[in-house]
């Protein structure tokens, strides 16, 4: 049983654009690395604020799991120790 795409969905087809298959010029990006950079450092900055009121709010309620769903853990992978290094990266005290 063949249907016809909805009026809406031919019209969506219609105007999409196709991606260029090589990769486009510095000039040609629409968003400049310093752009990207500066972003990247809100959602971060964003996200540890999160991070911080789960920990508060997860010590308050005695509700542990609150701040395991807030863990940086992607943000902030662990690398395998070496003799007498202490492991890289977040999940300590003081940010």
């Amino acid at each position: 049983m063949d249907r016809k795409p909805s009026p809406t969905l031919q019209r969506t087809r219609k105007h999409c654009v196709t991606l260029p298959k090589r990769k486009p010029s510095r000039e040609e990006r629409p968003w400049k690395p310093e752009t990207l950079d500066l972003l990247d450092g809100v959602v971060v900055s964003l996200v540890r604020m999160a991070r911080d009121a789960a920990e508060v709010a997860a010590r308050d309620l005695s509700e542990p799991a609150m701040a395991t769903a807030f863990e940086l853990s992607a943000l902030y992978k662990r690398r395998a120790k070496k003799k007498g290094e202490q492991p890289a990266g977040g999940g300590g005290e003081g940010g």
